[in-house]
């Protein structure tokens, strides 16, 4: 892809948080909270919005951030979000649980 094309999504980009619009990552489908600020990263050889993750990934190993890998820390997120708030959840591998008391 070439520069200009990069050079339209980053102004598109600026456009949809001035209009306070959630911004939609391309790799790995998550989205920005409009009152969020974040450093993105728009690949110019992509032509495409990155996550900080996804863009980190991409830089190192020149290839997308597998869909497992995306998935499974979107799990670690929510179950680290859990505890810090102190909600109980539940592991997968048996029905124990975890920050309930017994």
């Amino acid at each position: 892809m070439s520069l200009v094309v990069a050079h339209r999504v980053r102004v598109q980009m600026q456009s949809d948080r001035k209009n306070k619009l959630a911004i939609i990552y391309r790799n790995c489908g998550d989205h920005e909270q409009p009152n969020v600020i974040k450093k993105h990263n728009v690949s110019a050889e992509l032509a495409e919005i990155l996550c900080p993750a996804c863009g980190l990934y991409y830089t190192q190993h020149k290839t997308h951030r597998p869909p497992q890998v995306v998935q499974h820390n979107r799990v670690s997120l929510r179950l680290n979000q859990d505890r810090q708030i102190g909600n109980p959840f539940e592991r997968e591998i048996c029905p124990v649980l975890w920050g309930a008391t017994l």
